[in-house]
């Protein structure tokens, strides 16, 4: 299955009422800072030229409108892997913005601790929309 990019994504989201994801290696676009989209984009091989690079960035960043932007808000609802979490792309900085989103009224961010994660949890992100 092929994954959405990030123009296509925001098309969808336009029109949700509800978003849903699950995600065991990266975190999600909407929760990402601009330096951890950074790190993810500008580490391709091959090489994004810088242009290119920083539009994507601005793309990601603008989607994030959409946690705080609409009226009436869209429900939101994260399960992250624990091991997004451990990866050393995460600092500080990121860990803030998570938290910072899980204090909004309309998100929701969980941990999907190593612990409780079974085989079928393991086989990749998902993410889904609900539209009228």
């Amino acid at each position: 299955m092929r994954r959405a990019g990030d123009a296509e994504r925001g098309e969808r989201e336009k029109e949700a009422t509800s978003l849903w994801w699950y995600e065991v290696a990266l975190v999600p676009g909407l929760l990402q800072t601009q330096a951890y989209a950074r790190a993810l984009i500008d580490n391709r091989i091959p090489p994004l030229d810088g242009e290119t690079v920083e539009e994507r960035i601005a793309a990601r960043m603008d989607r994030q409108a959409i946690l705080t932007a609409r009226k009436p808000p869209v429900g939101l609802s994260f399960v992250l892997y624990e091991a997004v979490l451990r990866s050393p792309l995460v600092d500080g900085e990121q860990l803030s913005r998570l938290l910072e989103v899980s204090r909004l009224r309309n998100a929701v961010v969980q941990v999907l601790p190593f612990e409780r994660a079974f085989s079928d949890a393991l086989m990749g992100p998902r993410d889904a929309s609900g539209n009228p």
